[in-house]
């Protein structure tokens, strides 16, 4: 973990690292995430299956890049 937070915060990635716990907002934080900032880190077990919720959980309250550049318009 310490690895991973030393990467983020290096000047070539310039990242806040969010580590996710069970009690993280992780709506609040999918909205921040177009700020290109904060870098979430989900601790996740292949065994058991912990962290897998609470990542679904993010990824469905991500915007688009397209909704996010504004590039494209609705038809």
């Amino acid at each position: 973990m310490k690895v991973i937070e030393k990467i983020c915060l290096s000047p070539q990635v310039r990242k806040q690292p969010h580590f996710i716990t069970d009690d993280t907002d992780v709506s609040m934080l999918a909205n921040t995430m177009a700020d290109k900032v904060i870098c979430p880190i989900f601790s996740i077990s292949n065994v058991t299956g912990q962290g897998v919720d609470k990542l679904k959980d993010f990824m469905s309250k991500l915007k688009s890049r397209a909704q996010v550049s504004g590039q494209f318009g609705t038809a």
